[in-house]
This record gives C-alpha cells, structure tokens and sequence, in this order.
C-alpha cells in the first residue's frame, strides 16, 4: 500500500515516471503473491485485500498511457482484465 501512495505522491508532483515505479512495484508484489497462489480468479475487486492492488493497477495504466508504454499497458490491461471479468475498471479504454 505505502508504494501506490507514493505514487499518488509523484502524480500530485507530476512526476509520471517516479509514480509509475511506485505503482509498478505495487502491481508487482500483487502479481507475484496471485500466481503464488495459482493466479485464482475471479478476484473481486470491491473486497478490501483486493482494493489497493486494483488501485495500483489502475494506476499503473494511466501512467504507461501516458509514457506510450503501449506494450507494457496492454500486458496489465490483460492481467486485470483476467483477474476481473467483469471488466469493473474497464481499462481497455486506455489502450
């Protein structure tokens, strides 16, 4: 959680990049402890364990649109969209 606000710190400073590695290494711990587990999916993203990585991912997106990531902003807008079927943060209108 302290990584996806100290994004929301470097977004406040308009430093994308810093908020984007910040955001990124939160997506990542998150990322690794789901395949840990067997990737288990769905993953709600309403259920409180679940609302700071979804928020770090969110991020992360609008942060690799904004640098023209498109490679890297495709790959998480894929992860998320497997973990949430329901597509809840409907990132694919970033790419």
């Amino acid at each position: 959680a302290i990584h996806y606000w100290l994004g929301d710190l470097a977004m406040r400073e308009q430093d994308v990049k810093l908020a984007r590695g910040h955001y990124g290494y939160a997506y990542e711990i998150g990322h690794r402890a789901l395949r840990q587990e067997n990737f288990p999916t769905p993953l709600p993203v309403d259920h409180e364990a679940n609302e700071i990585w979804f928020a770090a991912a969110k991020q992360l997106a609008w942060c690799l649109k904004l640098l023209e990531k498109k490679d890297l902003l495709g790959n998480v807008v894929n992860f998320v969209r497997h973990c949430d079927p329901q597509n809840t943060l409907q990132l694919e209108a970033l790419l």
